[in-house]
């Protein structure tokens, strides 16, 4: 039951005493995204509106997203030497792909960052639901995906050989997991570990499956130490608690009313992700700049044309922060209020 379920962040779980975990919650990004996260950012702080976010730079080009700090009560991860750490790691994984950004692994921060517990996730989502129900799972387990343990996921983690090559189970090889949701707590991989195993994993480069870039990483690095690790869709099914919030990929059959997004037709969505399914193409591209020349758009956006499941990934991007306040209730908008004025006015200053 999802009543079972506890919810601890915030200024309740400061209350408990010092010896709390300090929380919260890490994602990556840069101005060049700048549409995707205003939609992610939105659909958070509904469902999140007091737990600590914190910003892993992307790239350095962050002067429209850094002025979304105070709208969205966000910090920025500022720490010049793991981020070049991360980058080194990442030029060594890529150095035959060069058009691979090195800043994905980025998100290695998290385990280097304040948080001694916290949830990482990509923002390339919409969230539909409040996340801090998963850090009670690390109390069994040091890795919480969102998901894990899925046939079809194998095919974005390892190429079909690693069945074959003798380097793992079939247990590690079944874990599978998606990397665009982690919970997991500060140090529990360090820099200093994944720098040591990098020539174990390039030795083994041609088994992993490189076009989801950190995710076959993450996965082995995972299932190769001594850490523990589970999905929260492994967990509702091993436990039976089938209200446990999931992840769903957008290319997926949609489970909600597009009237109101926000009220799912069940409650275990956790966050629609658009992995793989929002970046414009050269097509995209091409027509976006035909409408710029006829006067149609005055900039050029960084999602498909043709997104699927754009209604609801429109929805938070344009209209969720007007809608905030009836959906969260007098109570728990107080925040949200004192800053509704000043959100128009600042979105509009960034042309978005």
């Amino acid at each position: 039951m999802i009543a079972s379920l506890s919810s601890d962040d915030g200024p309740a779980a400061a209350e408990r005493g010092a010896s709390s975990p300090k929380r919260g919650v890490y994602f990556l990004a840069n101005d060049s995204v700048l549409d995707i996260v205003i939609a992610f950012l939105n659909s958070f702080r509904i469902h999140n509106p007091t737990i600590p976010l914190c910003l892993i730079p992307f790239a350095s080009d962050l002067d429209n997203i850094s002025r979304l700090s105070e709208i969205y009560g966000f910090s920025i991860y500022r720490d010049e030497g793991i981020l070049r750490r991360c980058d080194d790691i990442a030029n060594t994984l890529f150095s035959q792909r060069p058009f691979w950004h090195r800043g994905h692994l980025r998100k290695l921060c998290a385990f280097e960052g304040p948080f001694d517990e916290f949830i990482y996730v990509d923002c390339d989502t919409v969230i539909l639901s409040d996340v801090s129900f998963a850090f009670q799972f690390l109390g069994f387990a040091d890795f919480v995906f969102a998901h894990s343990h899925d046939p079809g996921m194998k095919r974005w983690v390892w190429k079909e050989s690693i069945s074959t090559a003798g380097v793992l189970s079939e247990e590690q090889i079944a874990l599978s997991a998606s990397t665009g949701f982690i919970c997991s707590r500060r140090k529990q991989l360090t820099l200093d570990e994944t720098e040591r195993r990098l020539p174990e994993v390039l030795s083994i480069g041609e088994h992993l499956e490189w076009s989801c870039l950190d995710q076959s990483f993450l996965n082995y690095l995972a299932v190769t130490s001594s850490n523990a690790c589970t999905s929260l869709f492994k967990i509702r099914t091993d436990s039976g608690l089938w209200n446990i919030p999931l992840e769903q990929w957008a290319g997926e059959s949609p489970l909600f009313r597009f009237r109101n997004p926000i009220s799912p037709l069940s409650n275990d969505l956790l966050m629609v992700h658009w992995a793989g399914r929002w970046c414009a193409g050269r097509g995209d591209r091409v027509i976006y700049d035909c409408l710029a020349r006829l006067g149609l758009r005055s900039r050029t956006p960084s999602i498909k044309l043709f997104m699927p499941r754009k209604r609801l990934w429109k929805y938070f991007r344009h209209y969720a922060y007007r809608d905030m306040l009836w959906t969260l209730g007098q109570g728990r908008a107080q925040r949200e209020s004192r800053l509704t004025s000043r959100h128009a006015g600042q979105l509009n200053a960034l042309n978005v």
